[in-house]
């Protein structure tokens, strides 16, 4: 399963995906560097406002309780 996070620049995306990652034990992988290591010399810079975290953490949390809900339902509901 992978999950894609959009949003403008300076919204909370990498932090979002950082901690996403780590909740889901899976491998966070950023853009941003992928572009970075590809063209050695380019570099990505943007504003982050990191008072945007506190408020972000519950909707994550909600966001990933409902994914895997309905996962959940999914799975039951083949198995029948």
């Amino acid at each position: 399963m992978n999950i894609v996070l959009i949003g403008y620049r300076g919204s909370g995306k990498s932090a979002v995906g950082r901690w996403l990652a780590a909740r889901l034990r899976k491998r966070f992988v950023d853009t941003v560097d992928l572009i970075e290591e590809h063209y050695n010399a380019f570099r990505i810079r943007g504003c982050h406002d990191i008072s945007a975290i506190p408020q972000i953490i519950p909707v994550c949390d909600a966001m990933v309780t409902i994914v895997l809900v309905d996962h959940l339902i999914r799975q039951k509901a083949s198995e029948r």
